[in-house]
């Protein structure tokens, strides 16, 4: 019953489907978006994808291209790496 004399007037008004999280269950945290935003990051991506290019005997790229590369997603990040003209499946086993 201790728990109930907790509860605000607003919680009680709230449909009975609604569950309200209690504030100490949520458990606090950060999401960072390394993407160039909050670091510079570039210098990993290009060495990645050319070790990941040069593994399946592919061309590297500068980090000037590899900077052109960069944005929506690893998937068109690969696939603009790749040479003109790559079989999708090269893509996708990238």
């Amino acid at each position: 019953m201790a728990q109930v004399d907790k509860l605000s007037t607003w919680e009680w008004s709230l449909p009975p489907r609604v569950v309200i999280a209690h504030p100490r269950a949520v458990k606090p945290f950060l999401i960072f978006d390394l993407d160039g935003t909050l670091v510079d990051s570039l210098r990993g991506i290009a060495d990645t994808l050319n070790r990941t290019l040069d593994a399946h005997g592919l061309p590297g790229h500068s980090d000037a291209n590899v900077r052109s590369f960069v944005g929506n997603g690893l998937r068109n990040l690969i696939a603009r790496a790749a040479p003109q003209g790559a079989d999708p499946a090269l893509i996708d086993s990238l």
